[in-house]
């Protein structure tokens, strides 16, 4: 009889994909069982990007995967009688006393986890907003998540689309601003082509060099907010009527500070 090194190779070397965030769930876990705790009426979890919190969402399968290995290789631990010795030297005397160990610890994260997963899927109690913004990329990992949080009986009940540039600055959001400013590129473009077939001088105090490229710039403002509307118009659809989308315009600072969040939320409840 043998050990299959493999297998405990394999064990030595899983590295838990999601363990940090895993942890930090389960203390929260913890912390929401704790009567102390009992006063706070909403809990914000900001998880990573995507892949992350896909690989977080697998870690219960990836738990139940370890305990297995952890208990195949105990077996075989067992029936192989030099293994014992030869980890005794290096991790104690009771090598398997510690495995034992080792295995009633994960049964509990796995408890805890499980508790976790309920919670999750418990459409009263928790609530999951993704946030984007309106690129093919980014829709793209977008769909990827809204498809693995449906599949999980996580579904998103929420969608917010940042940096929108076809809105405005106002809390209704309107395209006005970019149509003027779009219209005044237009006519300043016209009048500098008349000028050019009657050899007249230009009207705007503008060199043809500086109109050609304010031309090309408006032109490629309108490609980014022709593109951005369709992306966001796109997902938007997709998603249904069973989760509420929220969309932001492009801010002209950063948000940071009290009260840039609430001019922030000001936004997202206009845009309802």
């Amino acid at each position: 009889a043998g050990v299959d090194l493999e297998s405990l190779v394999s064990l030595l070397e899983l590295t838990p994909p999601g363990m940090d965030e895993a942890v930090a769930l389960a203390r929260l876990m913890q912390l929401l069982g704790d009567g102390k705790y009992g006063d706070f009426e909403r809990v914000v979890i900001d998880t990573a990007p995507t892949g992350h919190t896909l690989r977080l969402l697998s870690f219960p399968q990836f738990l139940h995967g370890v305990i297995g290995t952890i208990l195949s290789v105990s077996e075989q631990v067992t029936a192989f009688s030099p293994i014992p010795r030869f980890f005794g030297q290096m991790v104690g005397d009771d090598f398997q006393q510690q495995l034992r160990v080792s295995k009633a610890s994960l049964e509990r994260l796995m408890v805890v986890m499980a508790s976790l997963t309920s919670v999750f899927e418990d459409r009263d109690a928790t609530s999951f907003v993704v946030v984007t913004i309106p690129t093919h990329l980014a829709v793209t990992e977008t769909r990827r998540m809204l498809k693995a949080l449906k599949q999980a009986n996580m579904s998103a009940q929420h969608l917010v689309i940042n940096q929108c540039p076809f809105l405005g600055r106002g809390a209704s959001g309107n395209d006005m601003q970019f149509a003027q400013a779009q219209s005044a590129v237009t006519r300043i473009v016209e009048e500098t082509a008349a000028c050019r077939a009657s050899s007249k001088e230009l009207p705007s105090g503008l060199s043809e060099s500086e109109v050609d490229a304010l031309a090309q710039t408006m032109d490629r403002l309108a490609r980014q907010h022709s593109d951005a509307r369709r992306q966001a118009d796109t997902l938007q659809g997709e998603v249904g009527s069973d989760v509420r989308v929220y969309r932001a315009p492009v801010f002209g600072e950063e948000l940071t500070g009290v009260l840039a969040l609430d001019r922030y939320a000001e936004v997202l409840r206009a845009s309802e």
